[in-house]
């Protein structure tokens, strides 16, 4: 069925990933319109050998289109929504920042942080065999978390590192290039940042009553968010076990001491589908526990799952 889209972001690294990924997947469409705020339009944006022009966002009729991806900014992001929600449009919301809010709309698709996305789609397929019981989990969020201008920050910070110059910090809290940031988002009362907290409260409702304690770290990785994973099950799980089962599910890719790579480093995952896991093994202090590391392309994961629910 072909289907008139709208992606709204479309400036934004995951907007202008959804484009690359439909005109990769050559996705039947009638027709796609790209969708900025006013002090962006009129600039093209490229959607396979075509260019698109944008379009403010506040002015479009969404009553011309059936899907609406929104990737554009969280502030202002819920009113925006609403409206295109009374059109009838179906809206695909890409930002989190309604996946854990009780809203009952079945026009919209609320989807979960990244790191939420690559976790659960490692630990869904265990979850069948063994319960959880309790996730320990480090992540390393490359730059592209805090989209264009955390990149753009990063690079500029490794430009004057070499040449001496002086460095601002408007995206992360301190210098990114070449250090590591053990807060994402702001403290809260309980010593967590607001994203851990996130994190945890999107994990239950992805897996269910589960414990989860997590470290949010911001590294000096342009593209892939990557993931050292200790998980506890209430009933037997060892390594073995996990990776037949893991073997069977096409989006996931084992790199482990038993292949060429050995292992695998977020460098190497730019612009792949898939979630790659490696260094998996018994933790020898749990009955029945599992570590492992995992990496996935947390700008182009997120726009694959996007699309999945067209």
């Amino acid at each position: 069925m072909s289907h008139s889209i709208a992606i709204i972001g479309a400036q934004t690294l995951i907007g202008n990933e959804i484009l690359n990924c439909l005109s990769e997947q050559e996705t039947d469409y009638k027709s796609i319109h790209v969708l900025t705020p006013k002090r962006q339009t009129g600039k093209a944006v490229s959607f396979g050998d075509k260019d698109l022009e944008t379009v403010d966002q506040e002015e479009f009729d969404y009553k011309s289109v059936d899907i609406a991806f929104y990737a554009g900014d969280i502030h202002g992001s819920d009113s925006l929504i609403e409206t295109i929600l009374k059109s009838g449009a179906k809206v695909i919301d890409c930002t989190g920042s309604n996946f854990l809010k009780d809203i009952t709309n079945d026009n919209l698709v609320a989807m979960p942080s990244p790191r939420s996305l690559i976790l659960s789609s490692v630990l869904k397929p265990l979850i069948k065999r063994a319960p959880i019981k309790r996730i320990c989990i480090t992540t390393l969020e490359a730059a592209s978390g805090e989209g264009k201008d955390g990149m753009d920050e990063l690079f500029n910070q490794c430009r004057k590192f070499f040449v001496s110059d002086g460095m601002d910090n408007n995206v992360f809290a301190k210098q990114i290039a070449f250090n590591v940031i053990p807060q994402i988002e702001d403290l809260i009362d309980n010593g967590q940042t607001t994203s851990e907290n996130q994190f945890s409260n999107e994990m239950k409702k992805l897996l269910g009553d589960i414990s989860l304690s997590s470290t949010c770290i911001s590294v000096p990785v342009f593209i892939g968010h990557g993931m050292s994973v200790n998980v506890e099950f209430h009933n037997e799980m060892d390594a073995k076990t996990a990776r037949n089962i893991w073997q069977e599910r096409d989006h996931l890719l084992i790199i482990d001491r038993e292949s060429e790579m050995k292992f695998v480093t977020p460098i190497e995952i730019a612009g792949e589908d898939s979630v790659f896991l490696s260094r998996v093994r018994n933790d020898s202090t749990l009955d029945h526990g599992l570590s492992f590391w995992c990496v996935a392309d947390n700008v182009r994961f997120v726009a694959l799952q996007a699309i999945s629910n067209i």
